[in-house]
């Protein structure tokens, strides 16, 4: 029963990661300048557990197309790889 339970949380929280890092995509493409941790968290009313949840599936999702996550020290944005 409790490996059901875990099982089951494990799914919602990938789960939540991975509507988390759609819309952290959305947001990147759609910002002029990078995106900080505070201002993720504060767009899309997220904690630090979530915020970097979603960008290790942002990034893996990320990882086999043309773009690529970056981080700088001005915050998040998104480029093209090299």
């Amino acid at each position: 029963m409790t490996e059901t339970v875990n099982d089951s949380a494990f799914i919602q929280a990938h789960q939540k990661a991975e509507v988390f890092s759609r819309y952290i995509e959305v947001l990147l493409h759609a910002s002029e300048s990078p995106l900080t941790d505070n201002d993720l968290k504060k767009h899309l009313m997220m904690s630090n557990s979530e915020l970097t949840a979603a960008l290790a599936v942002l990034q893996q999702r990320l990882s086999s197309g043309v773009l690529t996550l970056n981080q700088t020290a001005s915050g998040y944005s998104q480029q093209i790889k090299d």
